[in-house]
């Protein structure tokens, strides 16, 4: 339960904060998705330096989910 919490709540500030980032985070389901596929470490490191050239320092907020 808990856990489903916690991704529910990085989703909505990913979705916040990324929307603009091509359709990865555009909605909350999106968004979603893209924590998802992070959370079971497929392509993440990819996604990762993509979002982080074009916003620096995102990675930081990754890598606190991928935790």
């Amino acid at each position: 339960g808990i856990l489903v919490l916690i991704y529910y709540i990085f989703a909505i500030i990913f979705t916040t904060l990324f929307k603009d980032y091509h359709a990865f985070f555009a909605t909350l389901d999106a968004s979603m998705f893209t924590l998802f596929q992070i959370m079971t470490m497929s392509e993440w490191a990819d996604l990762s330096r993509e979002l982080d050239e074009e916003y620096p320092g995102s990675s930081v907020l990754v890598g606190m989910y991928g935790v």
